[in-house]
């Protein structure tokens, strides 16, 4: 996962939305190599299907509107969603036809039947597990960090800071979970993707 190889590292303790404020105006150039960007193109196809399918896309932790890169959305059918101002503030700029929202995700859990919950790259590993068996009952797509990978962001370049590592237990033996990316991070979804 090309994705997460650019830690930052923080001196004191912080919350998600102080990590990627601090992060925003930068964020698409920290990802704009040929490698990301073809990861992000295989993402684009694999998931294509679900996104296609999908009466309403909540885009958990939209954070510079990178779904919206991928595919092409209809404004009235996508929510973005994400607990950083600035991150939002880049996505309104890049998308202004789109509704986008700095909130966090309990919000948004009353799914409609074909809503599609989607949480690009690491953002699964932020969710709860309460709020990932919410999401699991209708269609989704969420990433979650390898087992043994620390998240992008660290505390003092050792200790784990935001996030949890790995597949969370209540999602262990899923149907559908499949390795993505250069290190093996997992993509959770809610049928086969190939």
């Amino acid at each position: 996962m090309v994705r997460a190889q650019y830690p930052v590292v923080m001196t004191e303790p912080a919350t998600p939305a102080q990590v990627y404020d601090d992060l925003a105006l930068g964020y698409d150039d920290m990802y704009a190599s040929q490698e990301c960007i073809d990861e992000d193109q295989l993402l684009a196809h694999l998931l294509l299907p679900l996104v296609q399918d999908a009466d309403l896309i909540i885009d958990v932790g939209c954070g510079t509107g990178l779904a919206l890169d991928l595919w092409t959305i209809e404004p009235g059918h996508y929510v973005g969603v994400d607990p950083s101002a600035r991150m939002v503030g880049v996505a309104k700029e890049k998308h202004p036809q789109h509704l986008f929202e700095v909130s966090t995700f309990e919000p948004w859990t009353r799914l409609q039947t074909n809503d599609l919950v989607l949480g690009l790259y690491g953002v699964g590993s932020y969710l709860n597990d309460d709020q990932l068996r919410q999401i699991i009952r209708g269609p989704h797509a969420l990433m979650f960090y390898a087992e043994g990978y620390l998240p992008a962001y660290y505390r003092d370049g050792r200790e784990p800071f935001l996030g949890r590592q790995g597949l969370p237990e209540a999602l262990r033996g899923h149907e559908h979970v499949e390795p993505f990316g250069a290190h093996g991070q997992y993509l959770l979804a809610s049928r086969a993707v190939a």
